[in-house]
């Protein structure tokens, strides 16, 4: 978990909303216009946050335009959100 957080808190805080709603979904994979469905972000805006998710070994790129998070890292995003949640309340 501590590898994780160091490259989740290289994001900015819209990049870090996009991957807590993006690893709530229960698809295993996404292609742009799902997210952008999903998050209602521009198609413009999900394509550099899955940019900015890749570069910091976030989520994959399985094959063109089509992205998914390994288990452990959408399970470890989605405790970074409970985590987030607690420390708000």
């Amino acid at each position: 978990m501590a590898v994780l957080r160091v490259s989740y808190d290289h994001l900015s805080a819209p990049e870090r909303q996009f991957s807590r709603l993006i690893s709530l979904q229960p698809a295993a994979s996404y292609d742009v216009a799902d997210a952008a469905l999903v998050t209602g972000l521009p198609a413009g805006e999900v394509e550099h946050h899955f940019d900015a998710l890749i570069e910091n070994n976030l989520i994959r790129e399985d094959t063109p335009a089509r992205f998914s998070f390994h288990g452990l890292i959408r399970d470890c995003t989605r405790a970074l959100l409970a985590e987030e949640a607690g420390a708000a309340a």
